[in-house]
């Protein structure tokens, strides 16, 4: 099967994916957690991107940093993240420009010397369409999560994220901080058997599970490696994986 051929296949699926994502819509709808009634959507960002994407990607981060009411801000977002003089919208940034370049790498296999600058391309930006992004506490925070908190949400609505793992069926899973929370719940939903192939401070964890890829990394906000070193990282270890694969 060539590549448009392999697209097209992929394409057949896009109702399919678009019944799965309205089926979690509906159960967003349940979350009733610290005084807010009905979770802040996330997940997949563009059915159609997603699903014709060289690889189907799956972020994990922590929550949403913002007191306003609409409960489609983070999803809105996602699908227009772009700002005309700034890249990528002000308050966003500090978060979404290292997935902007993670992903656009990992999607192009490129890595960070080869990725053009976000202010001059807009397809890295355009990146953040193709994946699903997730948050491990579907209801706000403030800039600065509380531990105690991420668990509580995961142990009452974790069957959430679960189900959006299960029905998105990505192949690359990155947990931007929120690994050590999620571990029990990656060790019940893939394979028993796995392959550590990274674990240290400057190179974060990695689980080869043949058919996905696991990755424990920092928040895109740690400041404790640079931009390039945070990016490439990540998309070193993809680019391997690939290439096992292949």
């Amino acid at each position: 099967m060539d590549e448009k051929e392999l697209k097209l296949n992929k394409m057949m699926n896009q109702e399919d994916l678009e019944k799965r994502i309205s089926e979690i819509e509906e159960d967003f709808k349940k979350v009733e957690f610290n005084g807010w009634k009905g979770a802040f959507i996330d997940g997949i960002i563009n059915p159609t991107n997603y699903l014709v994407a060289h690889s189907k990607i799956m972020w994990i981060l922590k929550e949403v940093n913002s007191d306003e009411e609409d409960r489609t801000l983070l999803i809105n977002f996602l699908r227009n993240p772009k700002d005309e003089v700034s890249g990528i919208k002000k308050g966003w940034a500090g978060t979404f420009n290292r997935i902007a370049y993670t992903t656009y790498g990992i999607l192009n296999d490129k890595l960070w010397h080869q990725i053009p600058n976000i202010h001059e391309s807009y397809q890295v930006i355009q990146s953040i369409n193709d994946i699903a992004y997730t948050n491990v506490k579907k209801v706000p925070g403030g800039s600065r999560s509380q531990y105690e908190e991420l668990v509580e949400f995961h142990n009452k609505y974790g069957w959430i994220l679960e189900k959006q793992i299960k029905l998105y069926e990505p192949e690359i899973i990155i947990c931007g901080g929120t690994g050590d929370i999620l571990d029990k719940m990656f060790t019940e939903i893939l394979p028993d058997t796995w392959k550590p192939i990274g674990n240290n401070e400057k190179n974060p964890k990695f689980y080869d599970y043949g058919n996905k890829l696991l990755i424990y990394t920092y928040h895109p906000r740690n400041s404790v490696m640079t931009n390039e070193n945070y990016c490439n990282s990540i998309i070193e270890k993809v680019l391997w994986w690939k290439n096992k694969k292949s």
